[in-house]
């Protein structure tokens, strides 16, 4: 597949106890919040993200073909938002957790390499992040804050 060649997706997971948000019952929906940008050089960069899920139904047993982690890039164009369709979209397969203590929560590290800009596009961009579960419900919507890279 030509998407894991080219991006190389390689998503780490740290569990912590950092997260504000509150479990509610019955809550369903997963939740994710921006952490960082680490950008290690020109080939290389990590998105950190912040989750939790109540009912602990994140990650995949199986990633054949599966993709639970959806990235869109935009650039900023004259102060906007522009989304660029890219021929090969930011899709990512979140692997089951170990710990099913409940709520999960945790990091997650997306390496987004070789690429993670356009060569040709814009000095400042910006990811939209959403997460969905094995039950189909999609997370809340996140985006990073502009990004600048000369």
């Amino acid at each position: 597949m030509k998407l894991l060649s080219l991006i190389s997706p390689f998503i780490l997971f740290f569990i912590s106890g950092c997260l504000k948000h509150k479990c509610s019952e019955p809550e369903k929906i997963p939740w994710i919040q921006y952490n960082d940008f680490k950008i290690e050089s020109d080939t290389l960069a990590y998105l950190i993200i912040n989750f939790q899920d109540c009912d602990g139904d994140i990650g995949e047993p199986s990633c054949n073909n599966k993709y639970n982690l959806k990235l869109d890039y935009l650039e900023v164009i004259n102060g906007k938002d522009s989304l660029i369709p890219l021929a090969y979209p930011f899709y990512y397969c979140i692997r089951e957790l170990e710990n099913k203590s409940l709520p999960l929560k945790g990091e997650i590290w997306v390496k987004l390499s070789p690429l993670f800009r356009r060569p040709t596009g814009s000095d400042t961009f910006k990811y939209r992040a959403v997460l969905i579960d094995r039950a189909g419900h999609p997370s809340n919507t996140i985006t990073t804050p502009p990004i600048i890279y000369r």
